[in-house]
């Protein structure tokens, strides 16, 4: 089953939902599809905004992975994605030179030259009007898509997770997730999350240099 993730590089929830992904991927058969949303682009952030300048940095990466993506394929991208999350997140740098994470991602570092094409936004922008138009213009990140039952392509936000899950308790929230989201007339399940983001396992398995 191809597995769509909407992504954007500096949502923490985007990143531990992703890693739930990775590691649910093996297990189910599953092929993960890396696409962008830009938070900058979806939110209309004007320059003088307290965001602007994460977003705005975030919306760079974002041009690089795409470019990645359509070059070389979601493989590819997932590499890079990792090594953007590992940086930003599990080691809570507020930047990331793509230069760097394409060379430990082991791909050409010429397309760190597209974090400043602006062209690559149209794409990005096609890319956040599907994943819109299946789970909602006010979807939140992180958004999944995939074919349910009867062939029908369905887009949710989430699964929203504070860190990082056991293998067990991982595939029981993805077939849970996955039956629920098949089923004709189910739109939203949801509760107020009351726990901060934990990345310390991650950090933890990133230093003993276990590939994510």
């Amino acid at each position: 089953m191809d597995l769509d993730i909407w992504i954007d590089p500096i949502c923490p929830w985007s990143w531990l939902t992703s890693r739930w992904l990775v590691d649910v991927t093996p297990h189910r058969d599953l092929r993960v599809c890396w696409r962008p949303m830009s938070l900058l682009l979806k939110h209309r952030l004007p320059a003088e905004s307290p965001h602007f300048g994460r977003t705005s940095h975030a919306l760079s990466l974002l041009r690089v992975l795409e470019l990645v993506r359509a070059s070389e394929g979601d493989e590819a991208a997932g590499r890079l994605y990792t090594e953007y999350g590992k940086h930003l997140h599990d080691q809570r740098n507020s930047v990331m030179d793509p230069f760097v994470a394409l060379q430990r991602a082991g791909l050409d570092t010429s397309y760190s030259e597209a974090s400043g094409q602006t062209g690559l936004d149209s794409s990005i922008r096609a890319h956040m009007a599907e994943g819109q138009a299946l789970a909602g213009a006010d979807a939140s990140l992180p958004l999944l898509a995939f074919i349910a039952k009867d062939n029908l392509r369905v887009g949710y936000s989430g699964p929203i997770v504070n860190r990082r899950l056991s293998l067990g308790d991982s595939l029981d929230l993805w077939d849970g997730f996955a039956l629920m989201a098949g089923v004709s007339g189910f739109w939203e399940i949801r509760r107020a999350c009351t726990e901060p983001t934990d990345f310390s396992e991650l950090s933890e398995r990133a230093s003993h240099g276990t590939r994510v």
